[in-house]
């Protein structure tokens, strides 16, 4: 019976969390001196297990056998020995119909308490199978049962493994609320027990679960409970730093970095004080962590201290000769390269990590290293090689039976044949991706495959069935409760109203992701989102214009304005108060557009400039030839035109350093028109040199014979070739097309007014393009123009 006192020690000392469990952090797995004795002794108990079975089959003995079956079925899925695949899930299988025939045994028994114990492993064994539907109803049956009984732990225990199987369901509102339930319920009655262990890991379990739900500021109090009474009880070092890990997100989630940073690194100097060499990994690791997630949403990590800890943390594993360990820290380093773009170096980092854990047989884990792999190939501009890894993520999601991950490898790969231009290719791999989400019950997936081929579809030139799919979009991220999601389909669907010229819809629906935003509680959604109003309500201002008179275009711009102008600002205050530099350069670069519309060039040229300086700081170079291209436009546009011909220059020359060729295409449009105009300009203004002729020598010679008066034929014609050459396209332009619609932004609007008056002999409104929607009103002005 010596197996069954140590079976029972197992289930009651193991404060750890099941090592199945989505609670776990993907990218922190227990590495510490007592997590190997832990695997040895489950090696240990199902070898016991198994080879006591017998003995108690012999004996007639059927608890006894029953609780062996139990025990080895247990000790072979929480040791994480199996590697995924045909092999490994066929252990896996045999360890639920052990598990099985011990419910049964149990149950016909009347033994409430182990027929408990049955059905969490058997949950647990359904989920190592990738069945989280059975898994909740084996745990669900289990917590029933403990219900009726008066063992508190383990009702505790039934408690946390039902929110671990809903962890691992579909992700709808209901679900989730249900297994934050679940999880706050345990919780509570580990509170009254008052079992310092137990509670400090359910105070880890409650805040991993905040986390997965995208709230961390309710996070960062049960991580600083968990935190807390491990550093009172002075044992288990490594749950201790698992806890601070979870403490350390949660607070960079909260936007709290500073603390995040202070508190990683203390654990850092207190692990390397002891000597601890596996937590001293673990502190790494975590240090890294806190910069790359600093880094992603506030552009506030230290990428290269990220790097150096990488491999410091590298080295250390080597020694040890953890191989896992090992591919974790060369993915951190590659993604810390990555956002440093050594991209070479990154790519090299994770090939040999990928590597590693292909020779240990880890193929879900390689899964996921490959999606770094990915982004590497995408940022170097391989296409082609992201493809093939696309590819290969997505044959090892399928060979592992994990279909969510399936089908999320086929939105990937979906994605990157989109940017490729394989259009069909593309739509195809979304609507499998979308059957697959749809079939799991998985609606929130499902809302993405649509998003997927929302864009495809618009790319396509399918406007119409793009706004169907991203409606259906909205409603499946309504009926899983995320507003965030919710948002950024409004926002899909605001520029697909824009791209259709409905543009009070746009504002529509621009004000309704904002709405969203805000009570999704994401300020980041929240400062994109009043961006989008701001560009929404602009484009809106200047096609409406184009609808009216000249000087009630003028005043209705200038009355305008501070409608478009409102939300940017109150976006670049958001991300500044964020300390998110990126997203405050991106909403001052929309001011300065607000500004150049409406003629305040002055204030245009400080906004672009301020814009400039937040994108260099952050390293944005499309951004920052995109705010140089606007110097450019404005200061011409404020008189400037030698300042306004460097400034495009050297727009060009970054967008070439970083291979943007349309932002090359573009900036030479805008330096052709600025020669243009100061060519037009020079025309009609005099040099300081010229001499005023006299009367008499003005007298017969500058009379100018009247021109006849323009045919409309003619008018349509120069107007076309003078749009064109303007937008800088030969392809044939529509008449009824309205002029913002083609392309003439704010230069180019002046290049098209200056080289149609110059060719036309006409003097005309410096309003053009607002007085007169299209190229049939232009034509029409000028026929009527030539005939005063």
């Amino acid at each position: 019976m010596a197996i069954l006192c140590k079976q029972s020690k197992l289930q009651q000392n193991l404060g750890g969390p099941p090592l199945t469990s989505l609670h776990e952090a993907p990218d922190l797995v227990l590495c510490c001196e007592d997590g190997a004795e832990k695997k040895a002794l489950l090696v240990e108990a199902e070898k016991r297990a198994n080879e006591e079975l017998s003995f108690f089959r012999d004996k007639g003995d059927r608890r006894g056998e029953a609780m062996m079956l139990l025990c080895g079925a247990e000790a072979l899925l929480e040791s994480r020995r199996l590697p995924e695949g045909r092999r490994g899930n066929k252990k896996r299988q045999e360890a639920r119909a052990a598990a099985k025939r011990a419910l049964d045994t149990f149950a016909e028994l009347g033994d409430d308490v182990n027929e408990v114990n049955a059905h969490l492993v058997l949950a647990m064994a359904s989920l190592a199978l990738n069945d989280p539907g059975e898994a909740l109803a084996f745990a669900e049956g289990g917590l029933a049962l403990a219900k009726r009984g008066t063992d508190r732990r383990q009702e505790a225990r039934a408690l946390h493994v039902c929110a671990i199987a809903v962890s691992k369901g579909p992700t709808v509102k209901d679900a989730l609320d249900k297994g934050l339930r679940y999880e706050q319920e345990a919780l509570s009655i580990q509170r009254k027990l008052g079992t310092p262990k137990p509670l400090a890991w359910q105070c880890h379990y409650v805040a991993k679960w905040y986390l997965m739900i995208e709230r961390p500021r309710e996070a960062v109090a049960p991580a600083k409970e968990s935190v807390h009474i491990f550093q009172e009880l002075r044992t288990d070092s490594g749950a201790l730093q698992e806890c601070q890990h979870t403490l350390c997100k949660s607070m960079v989630g909260a936007a709290d970095v500073k603390g995040a940073l202070r508190i990683a690194r203390e654990a850092l100097d207190e692990v390397r004080a002891r000597g601890d060499r596996r937590c001293e990994v673990l502190a790494l690791e975590t240090l890294v962590a806190v910069h790359l997630e600093a880094d992603a949403f506030f552009e506030s990590g230290d990428l290269q201290e990220a790097r150096e800890l990488s491999g410091q943390a590298y080295e250390i594993c080597q020694r040890l000769e953890d191989k896992r360990w090992e591919a974790t820290a060369l993915h951190s380093s590659a993604q810390a390269c990555l956002r440093l773009r050594l991209h070479e170096e990154a790519l090299t980092k994770i090939t040999e990590s990928s590597t590693i854990l292909d020779d240990m047989g880890e193929h879900a884990e390689r899964a996921t290293i490959l999606q770094t792999a990915l982004e590497i190939l995408m940022a170097k501009g391989d296409g082609r090689a992201a493809l093939e890894v696309a590819q290969e993520i997505r044959r090892t999601t399928k060979e592992i039976g994990k279909r969510s991950r399936e089908a999320n490898a086929m939105l990937m790969e979906a994605q990157i044949q989109h940017t490729l231009g394989q259009f069909d290719a593309a739509k195809r791999l979304a609507h499998e991706a979308q059957v697959i989400f749809q079939q799991i019950g998985d609606k929130k997936g499902e809302g993405l495959s649509w998003s997927v081929l929302s864009e495809v579809q618009k790319n396509m030139g399918e406007k119409a069935d793009a706004l169907k799919a991203c409606r259906t979009t909205q409603t499946l991220y309504q009926q899983v409760g995320d507003k965030r999601s919710q948002a950024y389909a409004m926002k899909s669907s605001t520029t697909l109203f824009v791209a259709q010229s409905c543009d009070d819809e746009a504002v529509r629906s621009a004000n309704e992701a904002l709405t969203l935003a805000r009570a999704s509680g994401d300020t980041k959604a929240e400062v994109e989102m009043l961006n989008l109003v701001a560009q929404a309500t602009l484009n809106s201002i200047i096609k409406r214009s184009q609808e009216m008179q000249d000087e009630d275009a003028i005043v209705h711009i200038m009355q305008r304005e501070a409608s478009a102008v409102r939300p940017a600002r109150e976006a670049a205050a958001l991300a500044r108060k964020m300390g998110d530099k990126q997203m405050t350069g991106i909403a001052t670069y929309s001011v300065a557009q607000c500004h150049a519309v409406a003629g305040r060039t002055g204030a245009a040229v400080q906004a672009a400039t301020e814009a400039r300086n937040l994108f260099a700081q952050t390293w944005d170079r499309q951004g920052e030839a995109m705010a140089i291209l606007m110097l450019g436009e404005s200061s011409v546009l404020d008189g400037d035109i030698p300042r306004g011909r460097e400034f495009t220059k050297e727009a060009s020359e970054l967008f070439a350093s970083i291979n943007d060729f349309e932002g090359v295409e573009k900036a030479g449009r805008t330096l052709q028109q600025i020669e243009e105009i100061a060519v037009s300009q020079g025309a009609h203004v005099p040099s300081p040199e010229a001499k005023a002729p006299s009367q008499e020598a003005a007298g017969p010679s500058l009379v100018v014979a009247k021109q006849p008066q323009m045919t409309i034929d003619k008018a349509r014609q120069l107007a076309m070739s003078c749009a064109a050459e303007a937008v800088g396209t030969e392809e044939a332009i529509a008449f009824d097309d309205g002029l913002m619609d083609i392309g003439l932004d704010s230069l180019a609007a002046i290049a098209f007014r200056e080289t149609l008056s110059r060719e036309s002999g006409l003097n005309l409104p410096s309003t053009l393009i607002f007085d007169y929607p299209n190229l049939s009103a232009v034509a029409a002005m000028m026929v009527e123009s030539s005939a005063m």
